[in-house]
């Protein structure tokens, strides 16, 4: 199957995964680093 644009469906769905992956990478250790916030302010 081919886009208006001519790139390949799997190629545009391909590159999706690559970003949501690229993303949770980059989120992840932010993310545990405001969790381990948030219970360090609950403590106090």
């Amino acid at each position: 199957m081919y886009t208006k644009t001519g790139a390949k469906k799997q190629d545009i769905a391909d590159n999706a995964v690559n970003i949501n992956v690229f993303m949770a990478i980059i989120m992840y250790p932010s993310l545990c680093i405001l969790i381990k916030l948030y219970f360090f302010i609950i403590q106090i």
